[in-house]
């Protein structure tokens, strides 16, 4: 797809001041992140042993709580059903942030190689590239089990989502970043979660909310103009992205590994009335940011359902 031509600045904010171009948001970025860009391997006490009782996920968060067979289980298969939810969420992060990273670079042909809209997306990769070092070491460290993406996901994901242009690119990314943010940004004040995820969730928190600063620029302004057969496509696209990203949630490998039936957990899980509740408490922001942006109308709610973000 060809790069939409530079627009102009958009409508004022509602305070009446001009909103930033895409460029000078860009630009706004890339000074940030030359004071706020953090090495993994420095920033963390990677030596800080896991402490006895304490959670790697919070369990009101975890996809089982409150559930018949959350309260079968004893407390020390709580902890390592809260160990397996969050080696999960780390994996997928993982993936993600893989295909995330062919997704930027794949645009990047297109761009301008002078243009601060280039020089940003190049250091979101540099980036990505330390925080799937530090997920990986952090499963290592606290000997967590790395789980891959359900086999329909990882198809087509592989098949679709590094050809992604445009709008569906960065509702794509955004479904990537925000969603896990919020999951991340509660927990790094957590004194009931294992420290060494309170540091890597701080670290990629602070990071992390430079990308999804650019991505919600650049989503606005590759709407911006277009007819409405263009962004049917992208809502369209962007509502089966979303579904099938959540599905990870539910990995069944991830019940399998505390020793419940892994199909059934899954179904359970997915039915459970709290675990949708934070689903929908984890996308609230997201959900009314694409809204307001086009990307989500009456058309796509039952994909949306489907993708647990919207009740």
């Amino acid at each position: 797809m060809r790069e939409p031509q530079p627009r102009g600045r958009s409508a004022p904010t509602p305070t009446g001041t001009p909103r930033q171009t895409p460029a000078e948001v860009a630009g706004r970025l890339l000074r940030t992140a030359a004071k706020h860009t953090y090495d993994p391997a420095l920033a963390i006490d990677w030596d800080a042993p896991p402490e006895p009782g304490h959670w790697y996920l919070q369990p009101e968060r975890m996809s089982l709580y409150a559930t018949p067979t959350w309260h079968r289980l004893s407390e020390e298969r709580r902890l390592a059903l809260s160990r397996s939810e969050w080696a999960n969420m780390i994996s997928m992060a993982t993936w993600f942030e893989l295909t995330l990273m062919q997704m930027l670079t794949g645009q990047l042909t297109a761009r301008d190689p002078a243009s601060p809209r280039t020089h940003y997306a190049l250091s979101e990769v540099a980036d990505e590239t330390r925080h799937v070092a530090m997920f990986g070491r952090a499963l290592g460290t606290l000997g967590c089990p790395a789980y891959r993406p359900p086999a329909l996901v990882r198809h087509l994901g592989r098949a679709v989502l590094p050809r992604l242009r445009g709008a569906s690119l960065f509702a794509a990314a955004l479904l990537i970043e925000e969603v896990y943010d919020r999951f991340q940004r509660e927990a790094m004040g957590d004194e009931r979660v294992q420290p060494l995820v309170r540091q890597v969730s701080r670290l990629h928190v602070m990071e992390e909310s430079r990308h999804i600063r650019f991505a919600h620029s650049e989503l606005l302004d590759a709407t911006r103009g277009r007819s409405g057969a263009v962004l049917e496509f992208h809502r369209q696209l962007t509502a089966w992205c979303a579904m099938l990203a959540m599905s990870t949630y539910t990995n069944a490998p991830i019940y399998r590994a505390v020793g419940l039936d892994p199909r059934r957990a899954a179904r359970e899980a997915r039915a459970n009335p709290h675990f949708r509740r934070t689903m929908r408490w984890a996308g609230e922001r997201l959900v009314a940011f694409l809204t307001d942006a086009g990307l989500i109308t009456a058309l796509q709610r039952p994909l949306w359902r489907r993708s647990l973000l919207l009740d």
